[in-house]
């Protein structure tokens, strides 16, 4: 979906290219907002289980990073015209298992490859469209994606834990060296030998 500056407002969530960062899975707690009204269709709504892609980028690498939608939005939340939305229907596909495929260094370079342009490197339905993949029975595709789901989960854990660690520590070094009361009392300031 297109949108300009006279659509601003809230009511519509929207995934923009710079909502993938690295993501894996998508973030929607934190996108941008416009007017309900900016929205064309309703099939431009996202919904769980569907695989965003950046669509068109300067930097040919970008193009083709892709993110799943793990859980339904709590809100209406559709995707920018700068990226593009792949939706499985063949009930032999398991969405997850074809997120990490797609995310796979192989399909990267060809998507990368395959994007057209000079100054703005577009990926379309078309190539998206011509991409062979292999369909492993449905059972070994929700196998792998439940592995690799559980070590994401476990990465995504652990930079948590990272961020409250490195806050404490920020907190600790401002209460010791910044008030001086590394234990809660405040202490005189005295002159150093050193200075």
């Amino acid at each position: 979906m297109n949108y300009t500056d006279a659509d601003q407002g809230d009511g519509l969530a929207v995934i923009g290219v710079s909502d993938f960062k690295d993501n894996v899975v998508a973030d929607l707690s934190k996108l941008a907002q416009v007017n309900l009204s900016a929205l064309g269709k309703v099939d431009a709504l996202i919904r769980k289980r569907d695989i965003i892609f950046v669509r068109s980028n300067g930097n040919r690498e970008l193009i083709g990073r892709s993110m799943f939608v793990s859980d339904a939005p709590v809100m209406p939340t559709s995707h920018s015209g700068f990226t593009i939305r792949c939706r499985f229907h063949d009930p032999r596909c398991h969405p997850r298992f074809y997120a990490y495929l797609l995310r796979g260094p192989i399909v990267r370079q060809r998507l990368s490859a395959l994007g057209g342009g000079t100054n703005i490197s577009n990926l379309n339905q078309g190539i998206l469209s011509s991409l062979l993949v292999p369909i492993p029975d449905f059972g070994t595709q929700e196998r792998i994606a439940s592995i690799l789901s559980a070590y994401d989960d476990l990465i995504e854990n652990n930079t948590r834990r990272i961020a409250i660690l490195e806050e404490t520590a920020r907190a600790i070094y401002e209460e010791w060296f910044v008030h001086f009361r590394p234990g809660g009392e405040l202490l005189p300031l005295v002159d150093s030998p050193l200075s």
